[in-house]
């Protein structure tokens, strides 16, 4: 196998993080689409308790040793790469300012070519299936039609809102940045962040650690004992997202810190004459994009991973 698998793991990782800057979507659902969901979910449930144990007796090597590094660096080292590239020689930010339909034309394709391969996979799905696939749809579309709340600016609230974030983020389907939007907390992050307000962010990134630690193990025993009803509802979740992710929105912008940040989209039909060739080209190609990568994923492991 060789350096083979370590750049495919590079190659996801980079999509993930590309994935994590556009609005909407989210690394958890981008590596759902690419296949390695269960097992990046697993990598983090790699973070226990033992490894604890291990550094209070001071068995450095041991805890050191625990961790899934063989797939959690190359992932890692992949969304960097992609986090530096598309923030500091390609903007992605600006791409989606002046081309969003071309950007979200390639993740719609992305997403659409994940379902298809998922449906093969899956076979048949009976009448009750179905239900948790409408299940997972109606929680995706609900969430989208979801009027941004006024929730106070408290320190439980602030962890609530890292813990669920998290959560969301690891969900594939549904993005991080929305429910922040949705609960109306977006724009207070961003300004937290710039301007370092600790008060703020100490509590929301103590939510995100809880949510980190838990969330993994809550979806890593129901994809243990129950896969294919969690697929399923996985499923109507990320066919929810085509919503949020269809290239044609009216999309608000409002200025933060002298940049202008995505505040709100409401997704449309074009007329015939106002689509662009393009964006179906895009389609195509995050099509085509993610039938390749799951291709390669077969061959160096023997499935999909």
């Amino acid at each position: 196998m060789g350096p083979f698998l370590p750049s495919l793991r590079v190659m996801q990782g980079f999509l993930m993080g590309m994935a994590d800057i556009v609005p909407g979507v989210s690394g958890g659902t981008m590596a759902y689409v690419l296949g390695i969901y269960q097992t990046l979910i697993n990598a983090l449930r790699s973070f226990d308790m033992p490894i604890l144990r291990l550094l209070m007796k001071g068995q450095f090597r041991a805890a050191i040793s625990r961790p899934h590094w063989a797939f959690l660096v190359p992932l890692g080292m992949g969304m960097v790469m992609a986090i530096i590239f598309f923030t500091n020689v390609v903007s992605l930010p600006g791409l989606m300012r002046s081309d969003p339909e071309d950007v979200y034309g390639l993740f719609f394709g992305l997403i659409v070519g994940s379902l298809w391969l998922l449906a093969k996979d899956l076979g048949r799905i009976n009448a009750g299936e179905w239900l948790l696939v409408l299940a997972g749809l109606a929680v995706a579309g609900g969430l989208f039609m979801l009027e941004p709340s006024r929730l106070p600016d408290t320190m439980p609230v602030m962890a609530g809102v890292g813990f669920l974030a998290v959560c969301v983020m690891l969900l594939p389907g549904v993005s991080g940045s929305y429910l922040l939007l949705v609960l109306g907390k977006y724009m207070l992050i961003l300004d937290a962040i710039a301007l370092m307000k600790w008060d703020v962010l100490a509590p929301f990134i103590l939510g995100m650690l809880t949510g980190f630690i838990a969330f993994p193990r809550l979806v890593g025993h129901l994809l243990e004992y129950h896969y294919r009803k969690v697929v399923l509802v996985i499923n109507g979740l990320l066919a929810g997202s085509l919503w949020a992710v269809w290239p044609y929105q009216q999309r608000e912008y409002a200025m933060m810190n002298g940049h202008e940040k995505l505040v709100h989209t409401a997704p449309y039909i074009p007329d015939w004459n106002a689509f662009h060739l393009s964006v179906a080209l895009f389609m195509l190609i995050g099509l085509a994009v993610v039938v390749a990568i799951n291709a390669m994923a077969g061959k160096s492991s023997g499935k999909v991973a």
